[in-house]
C-alpha cells in the first residue's frame, strides 16, 4: 500500500507538461518517542505553470502511515505561497485535502501546512531563521507530538535538521536529512 501512495504521486507529477521547472526534495526522517524509532520518507516535487499559478505533490511513506497529494500553489508575491491539495492515504475512508501557506524572506522562512480527512486533522508549522549559511534555528508546532526548539545545518543541496517537541511531558525527537533538487 505504501509503495501505491509514491507510484500514484510520480504518475501524476511525469505526467505534466512543465518537466524541466520540476524542484523538489527527498528526506528522510526519524522519529524517536521512548526506545521506538519510526523511519519517514517523504517526497516533494514543485513547478510553475503559468504567472504566480504552480503545482506541487507530496508523499510520504512510512512504517506506520502513508499519503500522497497533488494540487495548485499561487504566490502573489516572490516571497510568499498558498497550496490547496488533494489525495489519499492509508486510512478508510482514504481522501484527504490540505493547504499550505509559505513566507520566506532573506533569512526568515515559515511554513504551514494543515490535512483532513480520512484519518482527521493535522498540521505542522515550521519557522527557520538562518544565522549564518551553514547554521539556522527556529520552532516545529504538530499536531500529536507538540511543540519545540529546531536545529538546521545547510550544506549545499543538503540540509541536516533536529527538534525536540514536547507535549504533555512526553518528549519526541525528530530528525531528518534532506537532498534538494
Amino acid at each position: 500500500m505504501k509503495n501505491l501512495f509514491l507510484i500514484l504521486a510520480l504518475v501524476v507529477i511525469f505526467s505534466c507538461p512543465v518537466l524541466a521547472q520540476v524542484t523538489g526534495y527527498v528526506e528522510n526522517q526519524l522519529t524517536f518517542v521512548g526506545s521506538e524509532v519510526t523511519s519517514n520518507i517523504d517526497l516533494y516535487l514543485s513547478g510553475s505553470i503559468v504567472g504566480k499559478l504552480g503545482w506541487s505533490a507530496w508523499s510520504l511513506s512510512g512504517q506506520y502511515w502513508s499519503e500522497a497529494y497533488v494540487g495548485s500553489t499561487f504566490s502573489p508575491t516572490p516571497w510568499s505561497q498558498l497550496g490547496v491539495f488533494y489525495g489519499v492515504e492509508s486510512a478508510n475512508p482514504a481522501g484527504r485535502y490540505a493547504t499550505s501557506l509559505w513566507f520566506g524572506i532573506d533569512e526568515v522562512s515559515f511554513l504551514y501546512i494543515y490535512e483532513d480527512g480520512g484519518s482527521g486533522s493535522w498540521y505542522r508549522a515550521v519557522g527557520n531563521f538562518n544565522l549564518l549559511n551553514e547554521f539556522g534555528l527556529g520552532f516545529v508546532g504538530q499536531r500529536c507530538l507538540g511543540n519545540g526548539p529546531r536545529v538546521q545545518i545547510n550544506a549545499g543541496k543538503f540540509v541536516g535538521w533536529a527538534t525536540t517537541l514536547q507535549k504533555n511531558g512526553t518528549s519526541t525527537e525528530l530528525v531528518g536529512i534532506r537532498y534538494t533538487f
